[in-house]
């Protein structure tokens, strides 16, 4: 979701905190921290899709770390078993969490290093990262078919963000992004279950 497109068409101030690999756990986290810091925004736009409802976990747990001093990313990181007590009194130990990449970036961003240009073309704006031009030539991008789950625990975090925003008065936009040529859908054997939840909700 470009912030640039949504802000030029509704005259709007919009921002996309979108995560990788996120499933509603880390959309709940987010969000639950955003307002600990910030005043409701009049509007939530969450896209919802086919692996939502899965499991959730953090995808990349150490990114949050230079944030503890929320409480909700505190909390919710010991509660995944990422204890981070000693990096709040000593921040420069988050380092040891980090993988090869982040570590060398990092080391690279301190002997100010170019870690890389955007691609001609590409640019950043309020939270989006466009992802490059090269197209999808293949008829068919997925091969495995697999059923995902729709859990408990999916569920109730996206009905606790229902609740807040309720309780907030924000107005609550799903949304399911469109996907090329079905791919997901096509490869996911039980998306009609899926997709009739979603439509219930």
């Amino acid at each position: 979701m470009n912030p640039r497109v949504v802000d030029s068409i509704c005259h709007a101030n919009s921002y996309n905190a979108g995560i990788e690999g996120g499933y509603l756990f880390e959309f709940k986290v987010t969000f639950d921290a955003y307002l600990q810091n910030h005043p409701a925004p009049e509007f939530l736009i969450l896209n919802v899709d086919l692996t939502s409802f899965e499991k959730g976990y953090f995808f990349n747990y150490n990114q949050y770390y230079p944030y503890i001093n929320n409480v909700v990313i505190r909390n919710a990181l010991s509660a995944n078993g990422y204890y981070n007590f000693f990096y709040k009194l000593f921040p420069f130990l988050i380092i040891t969490e980090y993988d090869n990449l982040t570590r060398g970036n990092a080391i690279k961003g301190l002997r100010g290093k170019d870690q890389g240009q955007m691609p001609n073309g590409d640019f950043l704006y309020k939270g989006y990262k466009t992802n490059g031009y090269s197209f999808i030539t293949t008829s068919d991008t997925i091969t495995v078919n697999k059923k995902l789950d729709i859990t408990k625990s999916g569920l109730s975090y996206l009905q606790s963000i229902i609740n807040t925003c309720k309780e907030r008065k924000i107005k609550l936009v799903l949304t399911y992004a469109p996907e090329y040529n079905f791919g997901l859908r096509k490869h996911t054997t039980n998306a009609a279950d899926i997709l009739n939840t979603i439509t219930q909700i």
